[in-house]
């Protein structure tokens, strides 16, 4: 019987416990977000994800989502790209040949881009 992807994120999670659970299915989510939003994305896989998991945590979150992903240190892209290469490493997700941990440095600092994008909806 094959394992689920609950179950095989539950390993993930105690092979590698800085990140909970609830983030590693927010980044599954996120990314379906980011694959069929309404909205035109450019550039690569790794600015793609980043861009769909900004916008889908306001979506779930709004105003709270910087303490959300603070609460599960997921403070920058970086630490997203660990979430998503833990998936990849443990055969769950896939990369592309030309795709490496690296492409998520230094993208995008969550609690400035949440302040800005909250900051905008209120103005």
């Amino acid at each position: 019987m094959e394992e689920s992807f609950t179950d095989q994120v539950y390993k993930v999670c105690k092979e590698d416990r800085r990140y909970p659970f609830e983030a590693y299915m927010f980044v599954s989510n996120a990314l379906e977000y980011a694959a069929y939003g309404d909205k035109p994305r450019h550039g690569s896989g790794a600015e793609l994800l980043v861009a769909g998991i900004l916008e889908y945590a306001i979506s779930e979150f709004g105003a709270m989502a910087w303490s959300v992903f603070d609460q599960w240190g997921t403070r920058t892209s970086d630490d997203f790209g660990d979430i998503v290469y833990n998936l990849v490493n443990r055969g769950i997700w896939r990369k592309t040949e030309e795709g490496s941990r690296e492409d998520f440095s230094g993208i995008l600092d969550f609690k400035s881009a949440f302040s800005d994008e909250i900051d905008s909806i209120y103005e």
